[in-house]
């Protein structure tokens, strides 16, 4: 048999053209923006904060979600509790991507999180995988005195006397 020389020099500028489009692939969430957001007795932010969280197999476990509530709830040595959790998914399709340029659509959806459990990501383009968001809704927890629920109420069980005594004769 003849040695035949394969160009396999088009291969090669093939995926390096590839390459320079991987970042507008779809591909499992590794990151996500986690964001705390404080808000005072009158309902005004006074506080923000944020941070990157890893995550493994485009999901944040229920205990992971639990420690970041309990090391975060208090801010600025003041005793928080959690209002709210949203969670903002990036779901732009690659083939929307020119139009998210020009800001005909939005990229992403907020949903609100009403029961803490696994919370999953839907594979997102790479290059706007660092927008998906845990949101974290803090409110001062109210520890006014005058506040009936916040005082417990004493009660106490004796039998009461009748008023009119009967006479027997």
């Amino acid at each position: 048999m003849d040695n035949i020389d394969f160009d396999s020099e088009w291969i090669k500028d093939y995926e390096e053209k590839e390459n320079e489009y991987k970042k507008f692939y779809k591909e499992e969430v590794n990151i996500i923006d986690v964001i705390f957001i404080y808000i005072n007795d009158d309902n005004e932010i006074y506080n923000v904060k944020n941070f990157k969280e890893y995550i493994a197999n485009s999901q944040i476990n229920y205990e992971r979600i639990i420690e970041i509530i309990k090391n975060y709830q208090n801010n600025m040595d003041i005793k928080h509790k959690l209002m709210g959790l949203l969670n903002y998914k990036i779901d732009i399709d690659p083939e929307n991507i020119k139009q998210l340029f020009n800001y005909n659509i939005n990229p992403g959806t907020l949903y609100s999180i009403k029961n803490i459990n696994n919370i999953n990501f839907d594979k997102t383009i790479n290059l706007l995988q660092h927008l998906n968001s845990l949101i974290f809704i803090f409110k001062v927890k109210n520890t006014d005195k005058n506040n009936k629920n916040a005082t417990t109420r004493r009660i106490t069980l004796t039998q009461k006397e009748k008023k009119t005594k009967r006479k027997y004769t």
